[in-house]
């Protein structure tokens, strides 16, 4: 989606079944996985997740630091001194498809809030099928890529409390099925990469289109 445009739906246990593959992949895949990384009682907290996808060449200049925010928010509040930023509780990346050329993410331990310079930087490096948690308030963004990638092994870090910061996993999922592409695919075109980003909310977020 060129215009960032994302989308919004309810969490649920899956128990009544999925509404289509996004809703499997989140709630039946990714929710346990962010579930046992919250811990029950923040986790108990998730209502809603929000969810969009990036695709770009993996010879790229990345993506601009941000925080992941309620824009709507934002923007129905034009004095920013009373304006609350709101932001996922967790955020989260589904690296689809990449190759060694393409650019980590990085997150830094700075917020909104804080008033110093960020002092440590999480680094990860994208590989097919791997999931990345973080907590949703934190600075993040791409590296540009190019040239021959490094291999890095994927790591969680903790900190001094012992809290994970930051964790990257494998996903089994059946991937294949979904992203096969057409067997002249690839031969004209630039290798992409491709990557599902997901916001785990604990409020539900106005219509920006309805303004509901």
């Amino acid at each position: 989606n060129p215009g960032y445009y994302s989308f919004l739906a309810k969490t649920h246990d899956g128990s009544k079944g999925f509404e289509d593959v996004i809703d499997e992949i989140v709630c039946g895949h990714l929710l346990p996985m962010v579930r046992q990384y919250l811990g029950k009682d923040d986790a108990d907290k998730i209502c809603a997740y929000e969810w969009w996808a990036h695709t770009r060449p993996d010879t790229s200049l990345g993506h601009m630091m941000h925080f992941d925010t309620d824009e709507a928010n934002l923007k129905d509040h034009h004095d920013r001194s009373t304006t609350r930023v709101h932001h996922p509780i967790v955020s989260s990346v589904l690296h689809l498809t990449c190759d060694d050329k393409s650019g980590p993410t990085i997150i830094l331990d700075q917020t909104p809030g804080s008033t110093e310079l960020p002092s440590v930087c999480w680094r990860s490096v994208p590989r097919n099928n791997t999931f990345m948690i973080f907590p949703g308030d934190l600075l993040h963004g791409v590296l540009p890529s190019g040239g021959t990638g490094a291999t890095v092994e994927s790591q969680s870090r903790n900190d001094d409390n012992g809290k994970m910061l930051a964790a990257s996993s494998t996903v089994e999922l059946p991937i294949g099925e979904w992203l096969t592409p057409p067997s002249s695919f690839g031969q004209h075109h630039q290798s992409r990469r491709l990557t599902f980003m997901v916001g785990f909310k604990t409020r539900s977020v106005p219509d920006q289109r309805s303004g509901k």
